[in-house]
Protein backbone atom coordinates (compact mmCIF):
# COMPACT_ATOMS: atom_id res chain seq x y z
CA UNK A 1 0.00 0.00 0.00
CA UNK A 2 1.51 3.34 -1.02
CA UNK A 3 1.53 6.41 1.20
CA UNK A 4 -1.50 8.04 -0.47
CA UNK A 5 -3.54 4.86 0.00
CA UNK A 6 -2.48 4.76 3.65
CA UNK A 7 -3.47 8.40 4.22
CA UNK A 8 -6.82 7.88 2.46
CA UNK A 9 -7.52 4.89 4.67
CA UNK A 10 -6.75 6.95 7.79
CA UNK A 11 -8.96 9.82 6.58
CA UNK A 12 -11.80 7.37 5.90
CA UNK A 13 -11.40 6.16 9.49
CA UNK A 14 -11.91 9.70 10.78
CA UNK A 15 -8.43 11.19 10.94
CA UNK A 16 -9.24 14.62 9.50
CA UNK A 17 -5.73 15.90 10.25
CA UNK A 18 -4.18 13.39 7.83
CA UNK A 19 -6.03 14.95 4.89
CA UNK A 20 -3.49 17.79 4.89
CA UNK A 21 -0.93 15.33 3.47
CA UNK A 22 -3.16 14.79 0.44
CA UNK A 23 -3.63 18.53 -0.03
CA UNK A 24 0.11 19.16 0.26
CA UNK A 25 0.94 16.42 -2.22
CA UNK A 26 -1.53 17.50 -4.92
CA UNK A 27 -2.21 21.21 -4.37
CA UNK A 28 0.22 22.56 -6.97
CA UNK A 29 -0.93 20.18 -9.69
CA UNK A 30 -4.63 20.78 -9.05
CA UNK A 31 -4.14 24.55 -8.85
CA UNK A 32 -2.19 24.55 -12.14
CA UNK A 33 -4.86 22.42 -13.80
CA UNK A 34 -7.67 24.72 -12.57
CA UNK A 35 -5.67 27.74 -13.71
CA UNK A 36 -5.38 26.34 -17.22
CA UNK A 37 -9.04 25.43 -17.36
CA UNK A 38 -10.44 28.66 -15.92
CA UNK A 39 -7.98 31.25 -17.19
CA UNK A 40 -7.73 33.12 -13.91
CA UNK A 41 -5.35 32.71 -10.99
CA UNK A 42 -7.96 33.97 -8.52
CA UNK A 43 -10.65 31.61 -9.82
CA UNK A 44 -8.15 28.76 -9.83
CA UNK A 45 -7.28 29.34 -6.18
CA UNK A 46 -10.95 29.17 -5.23
CA UNK A 47 -11.58 26.21 -7.51
CA UNK A 48 -8.63 24.23 -6.14
CA UNK A 49 -9.92 24.76 -2.60
CA UNK A 50 -13.37 23.60 -3.67
CA UNK A 51 -11.89 20.54 -5.35
CA UNK A 52 -10.14 19.50 -2.13
CA UNK A 53 -13.31 20.13 -0.11
CA UNK A 54 -15.34 18.02 -2.55
CA UNK A 55 -12.70 15.30 -2.51
CA UNK A 56 -12.75 15.23 1.28
CA UNK A 57 -16.55 15.00 1.35
CA UNK A 58 -16.51 12.22 -1.27
CA UNK A 59 -13.47 10.35 0.09
CA UNK A 60 -15.60 7.29 0.86
CA UNK A 61 -16.36 7.08 -2.87
CA UNK A 62 -12.70 6.53 -3.67
CA UNK A 63 -11.95 2.88 -4.39
CA UNK A 64 -8.60 1.64 -3.04
CA UNK A 65 -6.37 0.14 -5.69
CA UNK A 66 -7.34 2.73 -8.30
CA UNK A 67 -5.34 5.87 -9.01
CA UNK A 68 -6.09 8.51 -6.38
CA UNK A 69 -4.55 11.14 -8.65
CA UNK A 70 -6.97 10.23 -11.46
CA UNK A 71 -9.89 10.30 -9.04
CA UNK A 72 -8.87 13.77 -7.83
CA UNK A 73 -8.35 15.11 -11.37
CA UNK A 74 -11.81 13.86 -12.31
CA UNK A 75 -13.29 15.93 -9.48
CA UNK A 76 -11.24 18.93 -10.64
CA UNK A 77 -12.33 18.44 -14.25
CA UNK A 78 -16.02 18.24 -13.33
CA UNK A 79 -15.77 21.25 -11.04
CA UNK A 80 -14.04 23.41 -13.67
CA UNK A 81 -16.47 22.38 -16.40
CA UNK A 82 -19.37 23.32 -14.10
CA UNK A 83 -17.80 26.74 -13.50
CA UNK A 84 -17.25 27.24 -17.24
CA UNK A 85 -20.86 26.31 -17.97
CA UNK A 86 -22.04 28.84 -15.40
CA UNK A 87 -19.94 31.48 -17.11
CA UNK A 88 -21.49 30.59 -20.47
CA UNK A 89 -18.25 31.21 -22.28
CA UNK A 90 -14.88 29.55 -22.38
CA UNK A 91 -11.53 31.21 -21.96
CA UNK A 92 -8.06 29.88 -21.53
CA UNK A 93 -4.88 30.87 -19.70
CA UNK A 94 -1.35 30.49 -21.04
CA UNK A 95 -0.05 26.96 -21.33
CA UNK A 96 2.08 27.34 -18.26
CA UNK A 97 2.23 29.55 -15.23
CA UNK A 98 5.60 30.92 -16.30
CA UNK A 99 4.11 32.47 -19.45
CA UNK A 100 2.32 35.01 -17.23
CA UNK A 101 5.40 35.73 -15.12
CA UNK A 102 7.79 35.82 -18.10
CA UNK A 103 6.03 38.86 -19.55
CA UNK A 104 7.79 40.93 -16.87
CA UNK A 105 11.17 39.58 -17.93
CA UNK A 106 13.08 41.82 -20.38
CA UNK A 107 14.34 38.70 -22.14
CA UNK A 108 10.75 37.75 -22.94
CA UNK A 109 10.39 38.65 -26.59
CA UNK A 110 7.44 40.12 -28.43
CA UNK A 111 7.53 37.07 -30.68
CA UNK A 112 7.06 34.68 -27.73
CA UNK A 113 4.24 36.82 -26.38
CA UNK A 114 2.49 36.85 -29.77
CA UNK A 115 2.88 33.08 -30.10
CA UNK A 116 1.43 32.61 -26.59
CA UNK A 117 -1.55 34.78 -27.58
CA UNK A 118 -2.10 32.76 -30.75
CA UNK A 119 -1.80 29.52 -28.81
CA UNK A 120 -4.33 30.72 -26.19
CA UNK A 121 -6.82 31.60 -28.93
CA UNK A 122 -6.31 28.26 -30.64
CA UNK A 123 -6.80 26.37 -27.39
CA UNK A 124 -9.88 28.38 -26.47
CA UNK A 125 -11.56 27.01 -29.60
CA UNK A 126 -11.37 23.50 -28.12
CA UNK A 127 -13.94 21.94 -25.83
CA UNK A 128 -13.00 21.70 -22.14
CA UNK A 129 -12.53 17.95 -22.56
CA UNK A 130 -10.16 18.39 -25.52
CA UNK A 131 -8.15 21.02 -23.60
CA UNK A 132 -8.02 18.67 -20.62
CA UNK A 133 -6.66 15.85 -22.78
CA UNK A 134 -3.95 18.11 -24.21
CA UNK A 135 -3.01 19.60 -20.84
CA UNK A 136 -2.86 16.29 -19.03
CA UNK A 137 -0.86 14.66 -21.82
CA UNK A 138 1.57 17.50 -22.57
CA UNK A 139 1.91 19.47 -19.34
CA UNK A 140 1.23 16.84 -16.70
CA UNK A 141 2.80 14.04 -18.79
CA UNK A 142 -0.04 11.65 -17.95
CA UNK A 143 -0.37 8.40 -19.87
CA UNK A 144 -3.38 7.74 -22.09
CA UNK A 145 -4.53 5.20 -19.50
CA UNK A 146 -4.42 7.79 -16.69
CA UNK A 147 -6.28 10.35 -18.78
CA UNK A 148 -8.85 7.73 -19.73
CA UNK A 149 -9.33 6.95 -16.06
CA UNK A 150 -9.80 10.65 -15.23
CA UNK A 151 -12.34 11.22 -18.00
CA UNK A 152 -14.05 7.84 -17.79
CA UNK A 153 -13.18 6.83 -21.34
CA UNK A 154 -11.15 4.15 -23.09
CA UNK A 155 -7.40 4.78 -23.64
CA UNK A 156 -7.82 4.28 -27.40
CA UNK A 157 -10.52 6.96 -27.48
CA UNK A 158 -8.26 9.33 -25.52
CA UNK A 159 -5.36 8.71 -27.91
CA UNK A 160 -7.65 9.53 -30.87
CA UNK A 161 -9.07 12.60 -29.08
CA UNK A 162 -5.52 13.78 -28.30
CA UNK A 163 -4.43 13.46 -31.92
CA UNK A 164 -7.54 15.27 -33.18
CA UNK A 165 -7.21 18.08 -30.60
CA UNK A 166 -3.53 18.50 -31.46
CA UNK A 167 -4.45 18.75 -35.16
CA UNK A 168 -7.19 21.30 -34.43
CA UNK A 169 -4.79 23.48 -32.45
CA UNK A 170 -2.12 23.28 -35.14
CA UNK A 171 -4.69 24.08 -37.84
CA UNK A 172 -6.00 27.08 -35.88
CA UNK A 173 -2.46 28.35 -35.30
CA UNK A 174 -1.72 27.96 -39.01
CA UNK A 175 -4.85 29.98 -39.86
CA UNK A 176 -3.99 32.77 -37.42
CA UNK A 177 -0.34 32.99 -38.43
CA UNK A 178 -1.05 32.48 -42.10
CA UNK A 179 1.89 30.08 -42.33
CA UNK A 180 2.69 26.48 -41.62
CA UNK A 181 3.91 26.06 -38.05
CA UNK A 182 7.04 24.11 -37.24
CA UNK A 183 6.52 20.48 -36.25
CA UNK A 184 8.04 21.28 -32.84
CA UNK A 185 4.50 21.53 -31.43
CA UNK A 186 3.88 17.89 -32.32
CA UNK A 187 4.41 16.43 -28.87
CA UNK A 188 3.58 12.76 -28.37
Amino acid sequence: MDSVEKVVKEVKQGSVEEYRHIVQKFQNQIFRYCCHMLGSVEEAEDAAQEVFIKAYRKINGYKPGTSFSSWLYRIAYNHCVDLLRKRKFISYIPLCESAVNDSCNPIYSVENYEMAQILRKALSALSPEDRTVLMLRILEEKSYEEIADILGKRPAAIRKKYERAKKKVKQKIDEMKGVVVNEEFAVN
